[in-house]
């Protein structure tokens, strides 16, 4: 079967109607024809798969194009955007949280288009299966894209990805096969920041000793290759790290080579950051967002109560509440966190020294906790009317239970909601209308070739 592409969705994906239904094909434009075939179900419930696109040969009128800058764009599923100009790029990927911050609250949000759009990005996690090192297709977890040059990492990034290329050519008994299940290196992250960066391997646990001295070499090879480079490449830090699943970064790394974590800037402040802790992706874009978020407080906080406390959940190690501190040193008595990475927790207070008050970081799952018990186990207090909450939560937003107790027990006076799934933001917001409001919405793309955007909101009681 062959249909068109109707238009362009806000994944950047072309779209063509099959059975009532829009289906996204990565790629593609308005007039181009997608081939495919049903893999599976009936009338109404269907999977399928693309076989062939074949491109339109007439002018596209009012859409800006672009030749993709990454030869494994058609391949790989990092990327989503590389055939749209970036300002394309930009207006798909705001209008629909417009609207809905519109439609549902009344507030138009202020907008900002990323800094730089290639050459961004801190961190990647590349998996290793056989000779091949890369990333995954969109939508298959299976298969395997073989990367010699990600345009979105960093610079000093890809000088890393190549040299740890290069050595495990030399040592292919190294690299884990999922087909086999031989071998042991199944994951290689690299994170790169302001002068310093980390190499995490990541291997699969293994009785086969023959194989861990192979894999063995190609760890020391590593760290006596970065011993003796010069300083065209960053001071890289390597950690060796371990799972029985297909996941990368666990934590329980030991460290090979210096440090387990790297530096980082962001707003004023550096920042240790651990290995397997979260740190914003793309810092330059971000700052941005921060400053927005600066003059969200500014304008809405209760400024003249000093004193309110600062409740920084999903904290990571405290980034955001050691930046807002800073920038407001008088406003906040005391700091509590909370988030899932114990590192990232135990790091935190480190990250907070310049604060006199009274700071406390927890380990929970917030997503999946329930919360009243664990309050009342810490004696966590009760939030009043002056103090601060922000959050930052994973994509899936902040789960029914934070949610619930938000609800039902605790009631700070404002909400500085950050995220980078507008759409599950939106949700939660719906959620919580009847006791909170939205007052200012700002835009920020931190991720630009692909379809995510970051959101910060300002949310205030609604009797305020």
């Amino acid at each position: 079967m062959a249909l068109p592409i109707l238009h362009l969705n806000s994944k950047l994906e072309g779209e063509f109607q099959y059975r009532g239904k829009y289906h996204g094909v990565k790629g593609t434009l308005p007039g181009d024809l997608v081939q495919f075939r049903l893999l599976q179900g009936g009338r109404r419930s269907y999977k399928i798969q693309v076989q062939h696109i074949e491109k339109a040969d007439h002018p596209l009128h009012g859409l800006h194009l672009s030749s993709p800058f990454c030869k494994s764009f058609d391949q790989c599923g990092g990327c989503a955007g590389q055939h749209l100009a970036y300002q394309e790029q930009f207006r798909l990927k705001t209008a629909p949280v417009v609207l809905s911050m519109q439609n549902e609250f009344g507030i138009l949000p202020e907008m900002a288009p990323a800094p730089q759009d290639r050459a961004y990005r801190n961190r990647m996690d590349f998996v290793v299966d056989g000779q091949t090192v890369g990333l995954r297709p969109a939508g298959d977890f299976s298969s395997f894209v073989d990367i010699e040059h990600c345009p979105i990492q960093r610079d000093s990034a890809n000088q890393a990805l190549s040299l740890c290329r290069r050595l495990l050519r030399e040592n292919p008994d190294a690299a884990y096969s999922r087909s086999l299940g031989k071998g042991f290196l199944q994951y290689i992250t690299i994170r790169s920041g302001l002068n310093s960066g980390i190499i995490v391997l990541t291997k699969r646990k293994h009785p086969d000793a023959e194989h861990d001295a192979v894999y063995r070499k190609f760890a020391n090879e590593l760290v006596c290759e970065l011993d003796s480079l010069e300083s065209d490449l960053l001071e890289y830090s390597v950690v060796e790290t371990e799972s029985e699943k297909d996941i990368s970064c666990p934590p329980g790394g030991r460290s090979l080579r210096k440090d387990s974590s790297f530096n980082e800037k962001l707003g004023s402040m550096n920042f240790e950051t651990r290995y397997d802790a979260f740190f914003q992706p793309n810092p330059e874009a971000f700052e941005t967002l921060l400053e927005a978020s600066f003059s969200m407080i500014e304008k809405h906080a209760e400024t003249k109560n000093t004193g309110g406390r600062l409740f920084d959940y999903y904290c990571g190690a405290g980034v955001l509440s050691a930046l807002i501190t800073a920038r407001f040193p008088q406003k906040f008595s005391a700091v509590i966190g909370i988030d899932l990475t114990e590192s990232a927790v135990n790091s935190a207070p480190e990250n907070l020294k310049h604060f006199p008050g009274e700071k406390t970081f927890h380990c929970l799952d917030l997503l999946t906790a329930d919360l009243s018990p664990f309050h009342s186990t810490i004696e966590l207090p009760v939030m009043k009317s002056e103090d601060l909450m922000i959050v930052d939560p994973p994509r899936a937003g902040l789960g029914k239970n934070l949610l619930r107790d938000l609800m039902e027990n605790q009631h700070p006076g404002q909400i500085l909601y950050i995220s980078c799934n507008p759409s599950s933001q939106i949700q939660d917001m719906m959620r919580l209308k009847e006791k909170y409001r939205p007052v200012d919405a700002f835009i920020m793309d931190c991720y630009p070739q692909t379809a995510h955007l970051e959101q910060v909101v300002y949310l205030i009681p609604v009797e305020a």
